[in-house]
């Protein structure tokens, strides 16, 4: 066994008792300071590539590799680049996949559920059980990403469509009444562009988030702030039971200064066994939260920019992130700022 010792690492190298295999283990600490980061991450690469055989690295690496990660503090997107292209670059020894955004409005589309399930069972591989898994995760991520792709293009095409089809109808209105089955295809149409506009809606819903400050003007249930979903979303059952459902997160969890604490309301109170086991996981999940003085903030989720922009949103409005044909959206300039413009 032989060991290496780095200010910002500790090398140890042996030999599995049972296989014989050479294996090498990094601990690591990494620095603050960027610029030192880029040197750790270079010679971290060194260390990984010449090793033919087996490796682990953990520790504590002082970055993340996505801004949902990041909590009450400062998210560099520098640093999450740098860092995810340090792991980009050793993937092959694998050191796992970069991460990508899934949308939840994605698991409402009626065939996603029945892509997955045929890329698993498709799926076949060799060697090591952990790269096998490794390497089904990473092929069913480009399926999901290649499905996203045709999934967008399908539905704008289809949304173009379906306004035609309710222009021609509006105008033979005028002219005379709808046959049974013309007002079949209105109502349906009507249905489903109103499914799309949701789904389009669960997507922007999702690219923001509240940071509380104070817990003034961020909502407890409504708006996304502790995740990236609403807990009227994650904790439905317990919404229901809320008496205020517009409450704002200092009413529910007290401040340091006025005594920490959560305080419920509730029209009924919990009783049944599923109730009280999702009350108690919603309590965990928010008893660390701290109200302070500073104020409540918003941030887009997108970009590098922490705080909530609407050049962030047009940006991603415009982007292939959202639709590969961004001739959809025309952001218009002359519109007065008292307008409010809902998607």
């Amino acid at each position: 066994m032989s060991v290496e010792k780095h200010r910002y690492y500790l090398c140890t190298r042996g030999v599995l008792k049972e296989t014989g295999k050479s294996i090498t283990l990094i601990n690591v600490y990494s620095p603050q300071k960027l610029v030192d980061k880029r040197l750790l991450w270079t010679e971290l690469e060194r260390i990984i590539v010449q090793d033919l055989e087996y490796w682990i690295v953990g520790g504590d690496f002082n970055c993340v590799r996505d801004r949902m990660e990041r909590r009450k503090s400062n998210f560099i997107a520098l640093v999450t680049n740098e860092f995810n292209d340090f792991i980009d670059k050793v993937e092959v020894r694998n050191y796992g996949a970069k991460p990508f955004r899934f949308y939840n409005s994605w698991l409402l589309r009626s065939d996603l559920e029945g892509l997955v399930d045929r890329t698993v069972k498709d799926f076949s591989g060799c060697g090591p059980p952990d790269i096998v898994l490794m390497n089904e995760f990473k092929l069913l991520r480009q399926e999901i990403v290649k499905w996203r792709k045709t999934k967008g293009t399908e539905e704008a095409e289809e949304e173009v469509n379906l306004n035609k089809e309710l222009i021609e109808l509006d105008a033979m209105v005028e002219d005379r009444d709808l046959t049974e089955a013309e007002e079949w295809v209105f109502v349906e149409a009507k249905k489903r562009l109103k499914e799309l506009e949701e789904f389009k809606a669960k997507d922007t819903r999702q690219k923001a988030r509240g940071i509380v400050g104070n817990g003034r003007k961020v909502k407890f249930w409504i708006d996304p702030w502790i995740t990236s979903e609403p807990l009227k979303d994650i904790y439905p059952d317990l919404f229901r039971l809320e008496e205020n459902k517009w409450c704002y997160v200092d009413e529910i969890i007290g401040s340091q200064h006025h005594g920490r604490g959560i305080t419920w309301k509730w029209k009924k109170q919990p009783a049944s066994g599923s109730e009280v086991d999702t009350l108690i996981n919603c309590h965990r999940m928010v008893a660390d939260v701290i109200i302070d003085e500073k104020d409540d903030r918003w941030f887009w989720n997108h970009g590098p920019n922490v705080e909530f922009s609407v050049r962030d949103v047009r940006k991603w409005l415009k982007g292939a992130d959202v639709l590969d044909d961004d001739s959809r959206f025309t952001w218009c300039k002359w519109i007065p700022n008292k307008c409010n413009i809902f998607m």
